[in-house]
């Protein structure tokens, strides 16, 4: 059975439309993650700024019936793919969807990566617990025992 295109043409627009708020939006929120002595005086400025396009996002997500994260990753993939193909206006929804797969398993995969990281943390962690709660015993016992 062959499946048919992917076409939404809503989507489409959101991507053409929101595709220099979604730049923004990341590059506010860079300069947010660090501000920095240069730009202090400007964060308030910066996080106004994040509040007016993260609204934008949500709302145009909410007439779209999609998670305003899901449409941001669309978004900047979407664009990505565009800069790619030399800025042509549209980018097939099919292969933005492939792309998409491709990067939630590689997502998936490094999820399990750092699950497997965390848990050898973890035992680590257990190890070196019980050996300073030993040595604090060892010690409080050799305290007790001055004559």
């Amino acid at each position: 059975m062959t499946r048919g295109a992917i076409i939404d043409p809503d989507l489409d627009q959101a991507i053409r439309e929101m595709v220099l708020v979604e730049k923004r939006l990341s590059q506010v929120e860079r300069m947010l993650a660090d501000p920095g002595k240069d730009n202090y005086h400007d964060l308030l400025r910066m996080k106004n700024e994040r509040a007016d396009h993260l609204g934008a996002l949500r709302a145009r997500a909410e007439r779209l019936q999609i998670d305003p994260r899901a449409l941001r990753v669309v978004i900047r993939e979407a664009d990505r793919l565009r800069s790619k193909a030399r800025g042509r206006e549209h980018v097939s929804l099919d292969k933005l969807r492939a792309v998409l797969e491709r990067a939630a398993e590689w997502a998936r995969q490094e999820r399990a990566e750092r699950g497997a990281d965390l848990a050898a943390a973890q035992m680590d962690l257990a190890t070196v617990t019980q050996r300073c709660t030993g040595l604090a015993g060892a010690i409080d016992y050799l305290e007790k025992s001055r004559g």
